[in-house]
């Protein structure tokens, strides 16, 4: 590790800040890049003529492509678990140079520990199991607004101990169907607003189109006159 070149990595969606350490310095330089993987690559590629190199970068939302493109071209990169990396007390200032020059100082004394990358078969099963869990929480959410609707207009479903079932059906499609009218009538009644705001724009068109013209023909009249003076 003393002789190998460290790259530290703050990736964002937009930008990536790279700090690269030299074996025997203490401070690291900075540069900033595009978070695209091509971008990156050309970077390390031009720093490793200088000697080898090993990247590492914080565990975020922009998951393992960077680390899987840099695997790919023989370039070592590990992902650090966030809740690991060592934090001073009262050390609240947080910008990404300042987190990547950090970076590279901790990971070349061997302060950081690495994640264990999934496959493409494990990440595809944990995108699986998010979306599951994403969809039961809507339809929780949904079921609570629909009851919490059916409440406010006096609907109470007391047949069963159980919600949701069957037998609950028929009441929420007598109250869709109030709903319907509801809308229906509401729609009726702005229907005149929406005709007298069509009219008013209109109206607005006409009156800017007209003010136009009055100034052209303005212009024109200064030009005409312009032009019989000087004959």
């Amino acid at each position: 590790m003393k002789s190998t070149i460290i790259v530290a990595l703050d990736q964002h969606a937009a930008t990536t800040v790279a700090a690269v350490l030299l074996p025997g310095q203490r401070l690291a330089a900075l540069h900033s890049l595009t978070s695209d993987s091509a971008t990156v690559l050309r970077f390390l590629e031009r720093v490793r003529r200088q000697g080898p190199v090993r990247c590492c970068h914080e565990a975020g939302p922009c998951g393992f492509e960077l680390q899987r493109a840099l695997s790919a071209h023989d370039i070592p990169c590990e992902v650090i678990a966030p809740a690991l990396i060592p934090r001073r007390p009262g050390d609240r200032v947080k910008t990404d140079r300042r987190d990547a020059s950090q970076f590279a100082i901790w990971y070349r004394a061997g302060a950081l520990t690495a994640i264990h990358i999934p496959t493409d078969q494990e990440e595809a099963a944990r995108d699986l199991l998010r979306c599951r869990e994403d969809i039961r929480t809507d339809l929780l959410r949904a079921r609570h607004r629909l009851s919490k609707f059916l409440l406010r207009h006096g609907r109470r479903f007391t047949a069963t101990k159980t919600a949701w079932s069957k037998r609950m059906r028929p009441g929420c499609e007598h109250k869709h169907g109030r709903c319907r009218r509801w809308t229906r009538r509401i729609a009726r009644t702005c229907a005149p607003s929406r005709k007298r705001w069509r009219v008013s724009g209109t109206l607005r068109r006409i009156c800017a189109r007209c003010s136009r013209l009055s100034h052209c023909a303005r212009a024109s009249n200064a030009c005409g006159a312009s032009a019989a003076s000087t004959t």
